[in-house]
């Protein structure tokens, strides 16, 4: 069975979307599921400014023993050694930014997947009509995502700029006001 292998590379001028190579990771025990995917997303990238590359895999323990960093997922859900929800919930877990897609004939399985909270999730049936929807969708993600969101905190000494991601909590006491943030919590 194969591991890995780089299915696909274009490399086409910047677009304004972040300046790296888009990396997409294809993973399902059937390789012509993986031949329609990948076709799906070299034909919606080829009129588009942005570099990227395609990665398939039909082994869910292959990939994750290949531990790399990717963008963008197209997971299928029953698979023979482990399924593409525990497979994500592993994934996700070491790279929690990543965004999931399910593209299944395991529809009855939809509401297991969004324990991950996946980024979406393609019927087979109905492949053709979704993936560019999709990959829109992702593109578009990325191009919201350039810049984060951030919050002044005043205190009665500083100003304080954080990160909206990182902060876990705000409660108010009286006049105080304590956040919560990087596991520290600091009255303001």
């Amino acid at each position: 069975m194969e591991n890995k292998r780089k299915e696909t590379s274009g490399i086409i001028p910047d677009s304004g979307l972040p300046n790296k190579e888009i990396r997409i990771a294809i993973l399902d025990d059937d390789q012509v599921t993986i031949s329609a995917v990948k076709e799906a997303i070299d034909s919606f990238f080829a009129d588009k400014d942005l570099s990227y590359g395609t990665y398939s895999y039909q082994n869910p323990v292959g990939f994750l023993t290949e531990d790399k960093e990717y963008d963008l997922l197209f997971f299928d859900i029953e698979m023979p050694e482990m399924d593409g929800i525990r497979t994500a919930e592993i994934y996700h877990s070491k790279y929690p930014d990543v965004s999931i897609v399910f593209v299944s004939n395991a529809e009855h399985r939809v509401f297991e997947s969004l324990r991950i909270q996946p980024f979406g999730f393609i019927r087979k049936s109905n492949f053709m009509e979704d993936v560019h929807s999709a990959l829109d969708s992702f593109i578009k993600k990325l191009a919201n995502g350039k810049e984060e969101t951030t919050v002044l905190l005043k205190s009665s000494s500083s100003l304080m700029k954080v990160r909206l991601k990182d902060i876990v909590y705000i409660e108010s006491d009286r006049k105080k006001t304590i956040h919560s943030h990087e596991r520290r919590r600091r009255a303001v």
